[in-house]
């Protein structure tokens, strides 16, 4: 009986060694998929962009660009797709879009009614990786985020749609 549970308790332990190893080797492996933050600016804009790359291939962008001056018009993006990971780099390709344009940065800031449209990237977009495991967007280094989902075009459509009485 003594030797059953020494058997049992070598198994367990063994179980979890495994499982800690398995972990640590995707996340070696695997540390593309994650969610990222980027924040970018320029003369003109302010441009914000959350970046939510899964282990399905699939991808989730929110992207807004607020204007540097109040009264010019400012926009909120989501993009969705597929994206195919190479040895240096990995590259998006949006296949559906949802654009809200909005009349200046308050209407932004207050979720105002705004424009709606949808444009999708018709060249695929370029993620280098470092060789430190770090990813980059146009050389700016992505921060990695915990705790944050993008918002998906089917959500966002939800919520812009005019509410019935």
């Amino acid at each position: 009986m003594s030797n059953l549970n020494n058997l049992i308790g070598l198994a367990v332990l063994l179980s979890l060694v495994l499982g800690i190893l398995i972990i640590w080797w995707q996340k070696k492996h695997y540390y593309y998929l994650r969610t990222f933050f980027v924040k970018e600016k320029s003369k003109n804009a302010q441009q914000t962009n959350i970046i939510q790359l899964k282990a399905s291939g699939q991808f989730v962008w929110n992207q807004t660009e607020i204007p540097n001056g109040k009264n010019q018009p400012a926009r909120f993006v989501v993009m969705e797709g597929e994206y195919l990971k190479q040895a240096d780099q990995i590259v998006i390709q949006p296949d559906k879009s949802y654009q809200l344009k909005y009349k200046n940065v308050a209407d932004l800031v207050k979720n105002r009614p705004a424009q709606v449209g949808h444009a999708v990237a018709d060249q695929p977009i370029i993620l280098n990786l470092g060789k430190d495991k770090s990813v980059f967007l146009s050389g700016q280094a992505l921060k990695s985020v915990a705790q944050t989902s993008p918002i998906k075009i089917e959500k966002l459509k939800k919520m812009t749609q005019p509410q019935s009485a």
